[in-house]
């Protein structure tokens, strides 16, 4: 009997174990460019790697809503540009869709930057595709 529920015990342990979700990971792709982020909400915030072509560059992200293209999110990237850092912020226009629901996939990005935090400047626009949504 006792051999009984430690053999229960351990069975409920590692079902629950395999129960843990992964958390969401979103894979965007600028349209018509060689960008790619992969994002990952970890509770309230997101964590991102930026692939430019073959590049990558580690950034921070936050869930905003941006009343300029919508109720969409901004995410926040670091580039080297010659011997400074430039600071890119990407806005999107859709919020990231929950894992599972298949609408919105895609919408309009704007870029801007700043070398020094105080003079913001326009980047680019374009449009987005999400190309991957995992995790729970």
């Amino acid at each position: 009997m006792k051999k009984a529920l430690i053999l229960g015990a351990a069975a409920l342990l590692l079902s629950a174990v395999g129960a843990i979700a992964a958390p969401p990971t979103y894979t965007i792709k600028l349209d018509n460019t060689a960008d790619t982020f992969v994002i990952t909400k970890i509770g309230l915030l997101y964590g991102q790697v930026h692939y430019a072509g073959t590049t990558e560059s580690m950034g921070v992200g936050m869930a905003a809503t941006t009343g300029f293209v919508g109720k969409g999110f901004m995410l926040t990237d670091v580039q080297q540009d010659g011997n400074r850092p430039k600071f890119v912020c990407y806005d999107f226009s859709n919020a990231l869709p929950a894992v599972g629901n298949r609408a919105p996939r895609g919408g309009e990005w704007y870029a801007y930057y700043t070398f020094d935090g105080k003079h913001v400047q326009y980047l680019g626009w374009g449009t987005y595709t999400i190309v991957g949504v995992t995790g729970k």
